[in-house]
């Protein structure tokens, strides 16, 4: 990051396990005193790290990111442009790192849609996704909503959880940062196992939202999957079910491969279009997983096991 663009770079060490403190100590040492390391002693979790940091910020604006992410020159300078006077906190957007492997390509491809809704439902005054890799907000808006007093139960949340106590608590306003000069990577889960603990950690609040509209879209999003493999069994044997089946499939394709094609050329992705038909039955069958075990509640998170 450019001097100019930050005035102070605050790292948590959270239970780290890759030498962070070591390394942001020489960093220190060698070059600067704009950053700031503070070891995670707040308790266990994002949101008790990342409370510490705000805690320590004596800059207003707060940009947020994770240490896995890498941003592209000009990101705070971008972030920071998308903030008016009447702007509390503002989405970045997010791609998964390039890889070889065939199954990153389908979760990045998913990925691109999740930050399609995510502009999308911002642009409607209704915001509803972001990723805590690419996030900025006002310390005092931060600070108006109590920072994560009542969401502290939940494993994740430390980002759409605080958006939308922001857009709902208070007359700050939420916008997108529609520049690819924002874009940040971030690693997509390393094996299947890491793959399904983050969607089950995801999963996990989505029961819980304050907004009870948001709870029963996902509930009936959740029944509409379930329907689509139960219905293509049933349809082996009973003929009529056929054409109802047909429809239901032409309603979830059809709406994403159009966010998808327009999400997929904001980020220069194009090429990832072609795992879309692939990746159907791997996305229905985690969805369906997810959705009762991340209701179950003791998770696992960095080896430690979780309570909500």
């Amino acid at each position: 990051l450019r001097q100019e663009e930050v005035s102070e770079i605050v790292v948590i060490d959270d239970h780290s396990t890759d030498a962070t403190w070591e390394i942001v100590t020489r960093l220190i040492e060698r070059s600067s005193d704009r950053i700031v390391l503070l070891k995670n002693e707040m308790g266990i979790g994002k949101k008790a790290a990342i409370l510490q940091g705000v805690n320590r910020c004596r800059s207003e604006l707060i940009l947020v990111t994770d240490a896995d992410c890498r941003v592209p020159v000009g990101w705070a300078r971008e972030m920071r442009a998308s903030f008016d006077k009447n702007t509390g906190f503002v989405v970045g957007p997010v791609v998964f790192s390039k890889s070889r492997r065939w199954a990153s390509h389908m979760i990045s491809l998913e990925w691109i849609g999740f930050m399609g809704i995510a502009a999308g439902a911002v642009g409607l005054g209704t915001p509803i996704l972001c990723s805590g890799a690419n996030i900025a907000y006002r310390k005092s808006v931060f600070e108006e909503v109590g920072g994560y007093e009542g969401l502290d139960r939940f494993s994740s949340g430390d980002d759409e959880l605080l958006m939308q106590q922001i857009a709902d608590e208070t007359n700050w306003k939420v916008r997108f940062c529609a520049s690819r000069r924002a874009v940040v990577e971030t690693a997509a889960p390393g094996s299947a196992s890491e793959f399904l603990a983050q969607r089950r950690r995801w999963a996990s609040k989505g029961a819980f939202y304050k907004r009870k509209w948001l709870v029963a879209m996902n509930i009936g999003f959740w029944i509409f999957f379930l329907a689509i493999p139960v219905g293509l069994f049933a349809s082996i044997w009973i003929s009529s079910i056929r054409i109802p089946l047909a429809i239901a499939l032409m309603i979830k394709v059809i709406p994403e491969v159009a966010l998808l094609a327009q999400s997929a050329h904001f980020y220069n992705m194009k090429h990832l279009m072609r795992f879309f038909l692939p990746a159907q039955p791997f996305q229905i069958a985690y969805i369906l997983w997810a959705g009762v075990a991340g209701v179950r509640g003791n998770l696992e998170w960095k080896s430690r096991k979780l309570v909500r």
